[in-house]
């Protein structure tokens, strides 16, 4: 009920700042962290340096019974919805009151003869959930080159500006 009620101020709030021409074509819902104890549920979009589609949904669900957690993500591009396909399954390492930390590594294999960049021999994902400042951070590694990517889930771009009061504004 609360959350219908700050999702209709923010649609209130947004409505005069978007202009119909700089309206995004989509509009994914703000972050949202749920923690019923033995699961934890986080949702918004991925961002930081190197995320490739920058509209998109990623959600993380973590289960204490099975050590285990489960990732999809839906990407965008303009008014073009990419397909989901299977759900990434982390393992869990941690589990505290405060944290939990879940990774998933797989092989490289061969570097193939085109590459010219650095090539690892594993490629890893490592989830890290903050339960108390309720925020969830992705760190991979991946097979290609040596840099490290570290993204956050946050709130959408146009729930960002609807928060600010510019929705819709290009940034100066």
């Amino acid at each position: 009920m609360i959350r219908a009620a700050v999702l209709i101020c923010c649609l209130a709030a947004a409505a005069p700042a978007v202009a119909d021409d700089e309206a995004p074509h989509i509009i994914f819902s703000i972050k949202d962290f749920s923690d019923a104890g033995d699961t934890v549920h986080v949702e918004g979009t991925l961002t930081g340096d190197g995320v490739g589609y920058k509209d998109n949904r990623w959600s993380i669900t973590c289960f204490q019974s099975s050590r285990g957690c489960l990732s999809v993500r839906i990407e965008t591009l303009g008014v073009q919805v990419f397909p989901i396909g299977i759900p990434g399954s982390f393992t869990v390492r941690v589990w505290t009151p405060d944290r939990i930390v879940a990774d998933d590594s797989a092989p490289c294999g061969a570097k193939p003869d085109r590459v010219k960049e650095d090539w690892q021999t594993v490629t890893s994902d490592t989830w890290i959930i903050d339960r108390n400042r309720q925020t969830a951070e992705l760190i991979e590694h991946p097979c290609l080159g040596s840099k490290t990517y570290h993204w956050t889930i946050e709130d959408p771009p146009f729930w960002k500006k609807a928060k600010e009061g510019r929705a819709g504004q290009k940034a100066p």
